[in-house]
């Protein structure tokens, strides 16, 4: 069986089921911001109306490493954010770990813990 997949610098190349697949050492990561509404149902145009966004933006974080050691890190991040007392009177922290863990999201985020994450990827 012949397959196509994508290469670490975005090229495709052709490879049969017998050829092993191997995870890279370049990771991506996207998140989006906004939203692509342009009309309401009645096909009306909203953009710039009240809840709307005017713009969408997508973002992208590039990392060449083995994934591992990237997901380790954000969970040691988390857990710093979790237990600092710094932040625990935070609803939205608490609220998170309540329900299930604290995670990264921007949306929810207070701009310090924004800092945290933002101070990481940077490196």
């Amino acid at each position: 069986m012949k397959r196509i997949i994508l290469t670490d610098r975005g090229m495709s190349k052709e490879t049969t089921s017998e050829t092993p697949l191997t995870i890279r050492d370049y990771h991506r990561f996207l998140d989006e911001a906004g939203d692509t509404t342009f009309y309401s149902k009645e096909k009306v145009p909203i953009v710039g109306e009240n809840g709307v966004s005017l713009c969408f933006i997508l973002g992208m974080v590039k990392f060449k490493e083995p994934l591992e050691p990237i997901r380790r890190r954000i969970v040691e991040l988390q857990n710093e954010v979790v237990n600092d007392p710094y932040f625990k009177e935070i609803p939205s922290i608490n609220k998170k770990v309540r329900e299930g863990g604290f995670y990264f999201h921007a949306t929810d985020d207070i701009p310090e813990v924004r800092k945290i994450f933002f101070d990481y990827i940077a490196l």
